[in-house]
């Protein structure tokens, strides 16, 4: 079961798996950076809370430290489960939009080699499936390769004639 879900993962999503993981990566690693400047602060914020209640003769084993220590743990425990959380959900929509992006970049290379090792009579118009991005490209691309196949038509029509 578990190679049937990888191997959609694969084939169905990860069409272009080094430009799809590179923004996954630089997506995760923005919010990791994010976060730990985040973390940063509220350390140095409670450490500073500390140091004010040492400063103000309050005893090291007073109730104010321990509901200091229970506040942070909560609060980095809190940040910790949302920085999880943040990273799924950001995984997932770069997956899904790096797909739309990806999809036509493959597309369009599958398409051009067609045409380089074919007959460009039999490739067929080029297409796009239907919520990917770069939606007009394929009209005017196929624009273009019908214009393209009117002269060698025409030229191979009179060669035929020639001859």
């Amino acid at each position: 079961m578990r190679n049937i879900n990888n191997n959609v993962l694969r084939t169905k999503y990860l069409i272009y798996p080094r430009f799809q993981l590179t923004l996954i990566g630089i997506n995760a690693a923005v919010l990791l950076l994010l976060v730990g400047a985040v973390l940063f602060q509220l350390y140095r914020s409670f450490e500073n809370l500390r140091e004010r209640g040492l400063n103000a003769g309050i005893d090291p084993s007073h109730v104010y430290f321990r509901f200091l220590d229970h506040q942070a743990s909560t609060v980095y425990s809190y940040l910790l489960v949302s920085l999880a959380l943040g990273v799924f959900i950001s995984f997932v929509t770069t997956l899904f939009l790096s797909h739309k992006l990806a999809g036509p970049v493959v597309r369009l290379h599958t398409y051009f080699k067609e045409l380089a090792e074919g007959d460009v009579e039999k490739v067929k118009p080029l297409q796009f499936r239907k919520r990917d991005f770069f939606s007009t490209l394929p009209v005017v691309i196929n624009e273009a390769i019908s214009h393209l196949k009117q002269p060698t038509a025409e030229w191979v029509k009179e060669k035929k004639n020639a001859a």
